[in-house]
């Protein structure tokens, strides 16, 4: 049961530093949906059309 849960966690992990790992979508270069912009230095701001 310990190998299971121990399996899950890794998965989880795994998921995680993959998505961590992910760069700008090119379909949102401001980021103000991904909060991820093309520009590392800038803020993702949210305006009306994102929320």
């Amino acid at each position: 049961m310990e190998k299971k849960q121990e399996k899950k966690g890794k998965q989880k992990k795994d998921k995680l530093e993959a998505i961590l790992r992910m760069g700008p979508d090119p379909s949102d270069p401001q980021g103000s949906y991904t909060g991820r912009p093309v520009n590392i230095r800038e803020t993702p701001v949210q305006d009306a059309d994102d929320l």
